[in-house]
């Protein structure tokens, strides 16, 4: 069978020595990536939905590999052969200052600046294995991922964000937004501002498809050397539903801004980072569940090179170069994991 793609998969909360890995579409499970400004291409491991402009890959096998057979598998790594610069600090401060320009104008509240991190390595098929094993047993709580197709080449990430679950008419989703380095620091206005956007729009949406919903108090969410405010959802939802209320929340104000459509129609013009899959969505469904995951903490695989993607909420209190240390220490999530399988 012609290799068109696969997918490997650790979902939170699951056994950490078995992992669901897709090649090339299973009738009832389904893997799916999606691009965060979402312009018509996805890479689809099954059915989802009706939407033709979801792109299927035939003759599918899929299965629950042991963490012993991982490094049996032997895909076809589809590395893109394009350079991919790191983000210039200038280039990252004048958007950043354009962006507080905008919310000065009053059409928006919020924007996610992002930049590019690039490493001079070559991976081989052994490394990129062993790096996602690595990075499912520090990350136990985090959707953690390889995906190789055709389309977008080979990805790999760690994502702590839940974009929505859904099992039996319930879903449950978290409002992710507000960065600290460490312990000593303090929340201040800034991360409240960015956290409480972000959960005024979670709100809105669950609002037009449920009105039974509690929402939890809130909290923080640690992940490697960086804490997070968090805020989570639950409420009812009709299956026949899902689909589209998916489509309605991606992307939330953590990745993209308020409003939505300003904002992501500001980034498309202006921004210098293609974010591709980055900020975009991932998970797995099944016939009465579904998992997915904002795609953060992430990095694609080219012949030469890995190139780390990161963000940071922007606001007027927002400062350059503290956004620059932000993102620097989000790739370090998973990029340190990648230094320790290569020593």
């Amino acid at each position: 069978m012609e290799n068109k793609g696969f997918a490997l998969l650790h979902i939170p909360g699951e056994d950490a020595n078995l992992f669901h890995y897709f090649k090339g579409v299973w009738e009832q499970k389904s893997f799916f990536n999606v691009p965060f400004l979402g312009d018509g291409r996805r890479c689809v491991f099954g059915e989802w939905g009706q939407n033709e402009h979801y792109w299927q890959l035939a003759d599918t096998e899929y299965q629950h590999l042991a963490k012993a057979e991982l490094r049996k598998i032997s895909p076809e790594i589809r590395k893109k052969t394009e350079r991919i610069e790191s983000t210039d600090f200038a280039v990252f401060a004048k958007e950043i200052t354009e962006i507080q320009q905008e919310l000065r104008n009053g059409q928006i509240q919020k924007m996610v600046a992002s930049r590019t991190i690039s490493m001079e390595l070559e991976l081989n098929e052994s490394d990129t294995i062993n790096w996602f094993l690595k990075l499912s047993e520090v990350f136990p709580q985090s959707l953690v991922y390889v995906h190789s197709s055709p389309i977008f080449g080979t990805w790999i990430g760690a994502s702590p964000e839940t974009l929505c679950n859904y099992s039996q008419g319930t879903c449950t989703l978290m409002s992710l937004a507000g960065t600290l380095f460490s312990e000593d620091e303090m929340w201040s206005a800034k991360e409240e501002a960015e956290q409480s956007i972000t959960a005024k729009y979670i709100h809105e949406v669950i609002n037009k498809y449920s009105e039974k919903i509690e929402i939890k108090p809130l909290t923080e969410l640690q992940n490697g050397s960086i804490r997070h405010l968090l805020q989570q959802f639950q409420f009812e939802l009709v299956k026949n539903k899902f689909g589209a209320f998916v489509e309605d929340l991606q992307p939330t104000p953590a990745v993209a801004g308020y409003p939505k459509i300003e904002s992501i129609k500001w980034l498309n013009e202006n921004s210098m980072v293609k974010r591709e899959l980055y900020a975009g969505f991932l998970g797995l469904i099944d016939e009465d569940k579904a998992f997915l995951n904002v795609n953060l903490r992430c990095a694609q695989i080219t012949d030469k090179q890995v190139v780390f993607y990161a963000g940071c909420g922007i606001n007027l209190g927002s400062k350059s170069e503290r956004e620059w240390q932000e993102t620097q220490l989000k790739s370090e999530v998973i990029s340190e994991y990648l230094k320790i399988i290569r020593e």
